[in-house]
């Protein structure tokens, strides 16, 4: 937390309105700017400004059911998010969809074999899907 705090600062300085850092095992880092600048890009991104907008969020990995390969987890993670950003989900969601992604992923050599329609995801999520730590 006291690490990426500061790179998300930076981040939020050179224009980032909706920052998502993948900070490996631990987890995922959410941080959203003020809803005028999210009004800003709200209709090319279809968030709603008033929901999404001042969110500063750490949110903890899923516990994979064994780990065969992390590579493309970061990368299935972001894939997550943004496919929950297209659905119309909120920022929590979105960052629950994001951390489930990655936990997927890393079951199987190629990242993407081990991906769920979304409504599976969320339905394991909503099941109790353990975290870690």
């Amino acid at each position: 937390d006291r690490d990426i705090k500061p790179l998300a600062d930076k981040c939020m300085e050179m224009g980032a309105k909706v920052l998502l850092l993948k900070c490996g095992v631990p987890g995922l880092y959410l941080r959203t700017s003020d809803r005028e600048s999210l009004t800003a890009v709200s209709e090319m991104t279809g968030i709603d400004a008033d929901k999404w907008s001042g969110k500063d969020v750490f949110e903890r990995s899923y516990a994979a059911e064994r780990v065969v390969s992390a590579t493309g987890a970061g990368d299935t993670s972001i894939a997550g998010f943004l496919a929950g950003i297209l659905h119309g989900e909120t920022a929590e969601d979105s960052l629950h969809i994001a951390a489930a992604a990655g936990a997927l992923s890393v079951t199987e050599y190629a990242s993407v074999s081990a991906l769920m329609p979304l409504a599976d995801i969320k339905a394991k999520i909503e099941a109790g899907w353990d975290k870690i730590g």
